[in-house]
């Protein structure tokens, strides 16, 4: 999904930037009319790829550097001396060139904050909000550690989805790789020996040789067929019916969609608990988390809380009426609006639910290995089987 970069102003007239992870650069201004900010640029972020691939940071080093970072600045060096020797051991090159830069910054004068802002491919509006959060507060070592734990977390929960996904989608590759090498090099030859004998070959023999024939004379046309499909997608994807419509498919799709829901559901609350445990105003620890949640349905169930909570009445009434949340969840946040420890609670329910991703991942794969095979050998068995069908004419002839 594209990312945008927004300048906005709020009731009070006070200007400020952030950036925001929306289908459209419609849908971005619809939001942020809806927190009461009036939008005054908002600016699609692009950059060229070699500036792209060299500030590019992998999720392993930034987790280390945010160790890194709050271990030095708890045992008591200043923030320039923390950046000095982060930079000498950082091993990416795009990682090193961040810290110079911010250590620069802060030398110039610039808040810890604003130095990490300058660099939003790499510092999400979680990481800035929470960095805010602790320079404001003055509990800046705490605030680190909190950062390092969620992007731990995070990087965890992302190793699920991986694994939950890849398995299928590597068998899905290998098939359509040995399709295509049956259909375009195997079958010709099987297609010229039937020739020979001038045999009538049955319905799925000569469907499969004109398709044989059709991806050998024309792969071109469609290999320009499948860019145009994922450019085609790649534009309509954007748009905010189109993503709420895949959104919803993917969350009721059989075997998935109870997986794509606690993922979801799990990032949304979590970084919600993290923000407000750190002291960040509701409103806007809210806009980061429907944003990190990747969800359609979370951002229409955020915009309801966000709006119930401007108005003083309860975030958890809204939650009820969005199926999405587990029932868990729900009163989870129930007992921490009750007893005054929202972020608590809300931090334990993600806890249950990156537990329930582990069983839901674990039973997936159990359930898709079957499944796959059998879809596998059956298309392989059907090329297979319209390939040998004129065999048995020949043997017969030979009799």
């Amino acid at each position: 999904m594209p990312e945008y970069t927004y300048t906005a102003k709020d009731g009070a007239g006070n200007v400020f930037t952030g950036t925001y992870e929306a289908p459209s650069k419609g849908t971005v201004r619809e939001d942020l009319r809806k927190m009461q900010y009036h939008p005054l640029s908002i600016v699609e972020k692009t950059k060229p790829f070699l500036s792209k691939w060299r500030k590019s940071v992998r999720r392993g080093d930034l987790i280390i550097f945010a160790h890194q970072f709050a271990g030095m600045h708890n045992a008591g060096l200043s923030l320039v001396r923390v950046l000095e020797v982060l930079q000498e051991e950082a091993q990416s090159s795009g990682l090193k060139e961040i810290v110079r830069d911010m250590r620069e910054q802060i030398e110039g004068g610039l808040t810890l904050r604003d130095a990490f802002a300058r660099h939003p491919e790499v510092f999400s509006d979680f990481f800035l909000g929470m960095i805010e959060a602790g320079e404001t507060g003055g509990m800046l070592d705490a605030t680190l550690e909190r950062v390092t734990t969620y992007l731990e977390k995070q990087e965890e929960l992302r190793q699920k989805v991986i694994s939950a996904f890849a398995y299928p989608l590597v068998v899905s590759v290998l098939c359509a790789l040995v399709v295509s090498f049956l259909v375009i090099f195997i079958v010709p030859v099987f297609a010229s020996a039937y020739g020979k004998f001038g045999l009538s070959l049955p319905g799925p023999t000569l469907a499969l040789i004109a398709i044989s024939n059709f991806a050998r004379a024309y792969w071109w046309a469609v290999i320009g067929a499948l860019v145009a499909l994922g450019l085609t997608w790649r534009k309509i994807r954007r748009t905010t019916v189109v993503d709420r419509a895949i959104d919803t498919i993917k969350m009721k799709a059989p075997l998935f969609g109870a997986l794509n829901r606690r993922i979801a559901v799990t990032r949304f609350v979590r970084t919600l608990a993290d923000m407000l445990g750190n002291g960040v105003p509701l409103l806007r620890s809210l806009t980061v988390a429907e944003g990190v949640s990747r969800s359609q349905l979370i951002k229409t169930a955020a915009h309801d809380i966000r709006a119930a909570a401007a108005e003083g009445a309860s975030v958890t009434e809204p939650l009820r009426s969005h199926s999405v949340f587990p029932a868990m969840v729900i009163q989870m946040a129930a007992a921490g609006e009750e007893s005054g420890t929202l972020p608590d609670m809300l931090s334990k329910s993600a806890d249950f639910l990156d537990r329930d991703i582990d069983r839901l991942v674990k039973r997936l794969i159990v359930n898709l290995e079957p499944l796959l095979t059998v879809a596998v050998a059956a298309v392989i068995g059907l090329i297979l089987m319209a390939v040998y069908l004129p065999i048995f004419d020949i043997m017969k002839l030979g009799r």
